[in-house]
């Protein structure tokens, strides 16, 4: 508020909380001392919308995993962060009951992997997703992959 005093001729800002006091109180100052008082809203929502395109666009350059893919497997376990050192012990342990289990950990998370996903759980029957939230995860692989049986370890 202080730069009203002073010399203050553009003030440039977007109208949401906490800053939206600022905002208007500077919309009421500026003009009368021939100043301009921007909002940057729609020019801010475009610069997110292009840079979300060309993330979007290069997802693939990259987009990082581990996997151990298991052959004879009909099941794939995708996981990330921290559930991945405990869906390595799962498929060890199912592996030495006879069960084979492939695993595929994610280390790039958005924007979602798509193209990667739905590659490597082509072959399986089944898909678990073994992670620490409430399901939120899953319901992007359940959209990837609408004809297979996706389940849900959390």
């Amino acid at each position: 508020m202080g730069g009203c005093g002073g010399r203050l001729q553009l003030f440039s800002g977007y109208p949401i909380t906490p800053a939206t006091t600022i905002y208007n109180t500077m919309l009421k100052l500026l003009p009368p001392k021939g100043g301009v008082c921007l909002q940057g809203e729609d020019e801010i929502a475009m610069m997110q919308q292009r840079l979300k395109e060309k993330i979007v666009e290069a997802v693939a350059d990259f987009t990082y995993f581990e996997e151990t893919l298991v052959p004879e497997a009909d099941t794939l376990v995708v996981t990330y962060g921290i559930t991945a050192r405990t869906a390595k012990v799962a498929v060890e342990r199912l592996k030495e009951k006879g069960q084979p289990t492939s695993r595929l950990v994610l280390k790039t998370l958005w924007p979602v992997p798509e193209a990667l996903i739905c590659k490597k759980a082509a072959p399986y029957k089944r898909v678990v997703v073994a992670e620490m939230k409430l399901g939120k995860y899953v319901r992007e692989i359940q959209r990837l992959l609408p004809g297979k049986e996706v389940a849900f370890m959390g």
